[in-house]
């Protein structure tokens, strides 16, 4: 047996799975995960030079410090540390990635799309049980991208978006309702007439969904995840378009204060702010039509980390005990 860590630093929410593998590298037992809200995306997006911050760069090592110090009390081995979308897109995001690895010792890769859905995919095959000859079809959605993909004929087929909660809610304020976007920027109250213009908006940014994406759809994502808000809102892991539309009128033309009130009510555990609830169920809505999207069926997940646990080729020893400079 063997016990990993995969760390999952995504562009709006970074998160830590420690479990025991067996001998076929199959997950027996999880021990510990956790996911901690850190905005790198909305961060980015109001950047004047299309970098992160010092501020957002310091919170980052901060989090990824106490979570590999929690690893470590978890008896983790080996580890593996992935990152996302927001390092590709920012200029300093892979010096971010340097400023990791000589502060905290970790190496992280910055990984494409195309591996993000892979992990998101095995993520799926590890939390349903189900295998690849089921013809299952993944959906992963973060903070500024999503994945979608499926197996045919014993090769991953994939189809991708630079689309997220926080690109969605950066471009509701920008394009649609024509404001400057800052870290503490909301489109609330939206009306309903903003988010029409926003689905145009979203649909301009999506390219021709291949003949297999249509149907039902199995989503994976944490507690900040757009599945996981329609899923709590809804009280059902599985919802349709119009679902989603119903949630949508229920959000729209209502104030910070008001969807918070909402949010508690229903027991969501969604960290991310208010501004984003309208946006994230829009991006939600907008992708379902887009693509012929039936059905989804939500599995809560710690990023794509449970994929990341079982893929032997990307750990390596845990680092050795690393004083932050922070």
């Amino acid at each position: 047996m063997i016990r990993r860590a995969a760390f999952d630093i995504g562009s709006g929410v970074t998160k830590l799975q420690v479990a025991t593998l067996d001998s076929n590298h199959k997950i027996i037992n999880v021990l510990y995960g956790e996911e901690r809200p850190v905005k790198f995306a909305l961060d980015l997006k109001s950047s004047k030079g299309n970098t992160l911050s010092k501020d957002i760069q310091k919170e980052g090592i901060r989090v990824l410090g106490d979570m590999l110090n929690i690893a470590r009390r978890h008896g983790a081995q080996e580890y593996s540390a992935i990152a996302t979308e927001v390092f590709r897109k920012a200029s300093n995001g892979s010096e971010y990635v340097d400023r990791v690895k000589r502060d905290l010792g970790m190496n992280v890769q910055i990984i494409s799309q195309a591996d993000e859905a892979v992990y998101g995919y095995r993520t799926l095959l590890a939390l349903s049980g189900r295998n690849e000859n089921d013809n299952l079809i993944g959906w992963d959605s973060g903070g500024a991208s999503f994945q979608i993909a499926t197996v045919r004929d014993n090769k991953l087929e994939t189809y991708v978006g630079s689309l997220g909660a926080s690109v969605s809610t950066a471009l509701c304020v920008t394009e649609v309702q024509n404001k400057e976007f800052k870290k503490d920027s909301t489109p609330n109250p939206v009306p309903l007439s903003d988010v029409d213009k926003l689905r145009t908006v979203l649909r301009s940014h999506l390219t021709p969904p291949p003949n297999w994406l249509k149907g039902e759809v199995y989503s994976v994502g944490g507690d900040n995840s757009i599945f996981c808000l329609a899923a709590t809102l809804l009280s059902s892991d599985s919802f349709t378009p119009l679902d989603v539309e119903i949630l949508i009128k229920v959000t729209a033309n209502r104030t910070d204060d008001d969807l918070e009130t909402i949010c508690r009510y229903k027991g969501t555990t969604n960290m991310d702010p208010a501004a984003l609830v309208v946006p994230k169920l829009t991006l939600l809505h907008t992708v379902m039509l887009y693509c012929g999207i039936t059905k989804v069926t939500y599995l809560r997940a710690i990023g794509s980390c449970a994929g990341m646990l079982v893929t032997d080729s990307i750990f390596s020893d845990m680092p050795k005990g690393v004083t932050s400079r922070l």
